[in-house]
């Protein structure tokens, strides 16, 4: 008994497969070359978009920052820009300025919708010391008593020219892509009619196009003057990396390349700053309580309301 179940276990396992019966068993090497191709394709790049929204809900950013580029129509106007002034060989370098604006409840969802206006388009003519254009300040501190919510943008300044305020409040010279100015050159006290830094410098964008707003965010958020900077220093570097310097970071190609960086200078002000920025604060005062005894109703009326409530 013994000998005949060896045998029959013998023949058992030595007894070849029908070629007819198909075999349970799966060829895993029919498979292989598509698991290995599916696991080398390479991942979709992530884009500016993808990057400054990860950028708004990163804590980097200052609480309650909202992304606000995403109208097509803004953006492609801003890239069309972009080409124009590469096309004439302007400068084309695209830098990260902080504008400020006092929301009445819809003033962000116009701005997201229409993208910055010049005074011009919105019919202010008074309070433009360098005349009409987009006032927008490479310092983030600079001008933020001018209203409660914080603007930053990208812009293209294109072909610059430096401006001295004269008696009407005219700049000098012919007409450039953009004006810099520093409101503190007539306004110092001091002996010399130049100012000892360049926190208060702003920028006077001529166009619309030239530039594109990205974030929106809470004046408070410059009380923590060391995240904002922070905060300014990443942002430049998604400009750098997406828009400036895109051929740095292209690793396929550029192995061993450094990227190139845009600075973002860290400014401290002076005792004039300082003392500017006092008066500064005294002359928005009165103009910020009168835009918040002001209530905004659904229908687009606007009606008074008491002080206090």
């Amino acid at each position: 008994m013994h000998t005949q179940g060896m045998s029959h276990r013998i023949r058992l396992g030595s007894k070849r497969k029908s070629p007819d019966r198909p075999s349970t068993i799966p060829n895993l090497t029919k498979y292989e070359p598509r698991i290995q191709l599916e696991a080398e394709r390479p991942a979709p790049k992530p884009t500016i978009g993808d990057a400054l929204i990860a950028l708004a809900m990163d804590p980097i950013a200052p609480p309650a920052t909202q992304f606000i580029a995403d109208e097509p129509t803004v953006g492609e106007r801003f890239l069309r820009c972009r080409k124009g002034f590469q096309s004439e060989n302007k400068p084309d370098h695209v830098r990260v300025g902080f504008h400020y604006t006092i929301d009445n409840g819809k003033r962000i969802d116009e701005i997201k919708k229409n993208g910055m206006l010049s005074s011009e388009d919105i019919g202010i003519r008074n309070g433009q010391m360098y005349g009409p254009g987009i006032y927008i300040c490479d310092n983030p501190h600079a001008f933020s008593m001018f209203g409660d919510t914080g603007i930053l943008v990208f812009y293209i300044a294109g072909s610059v020219q430096q401006l001295q305020r004269t008696s009407s409040g005219r700049p000098l010279g012919p007409r450039a892509d953009s004006f810099r100015g520093n409101k503190l050159t007539k306004n110092s006290g001091t002996r010399s009619d130049c100012p000892k830094t360049s926190y208060y410098d702003e920028v006077i964008v001529s166009r619309a196009e030239q530039v594109i707003p990205v974030y929106a965010y809470p004046r408070t958020a410059i009380n923590n003057a060391e995240h904002m900077y922070r905060f300014h220093v990443k942002a430049q570097e998604l400009v750098d990396r997406y828009i400036n310097f895109p051929e740095d970071y292209d690793t396929g190609r550029n192995r061993n390349c450094i990227p190139r960086k845009t600075y973002v200078p860290r400014i401290f002000p002076s005792y004039d700053d300082l003392h500017y920025e006092r008066k500064l604060y005294e002359r928005m005062a009165d103009r910020i309580k009168e835009y918040r005894q002001l209530k905004f109703l659904p229908n687009g009326m606007v009606v008074p309301t008491w002080r206090g409530r």
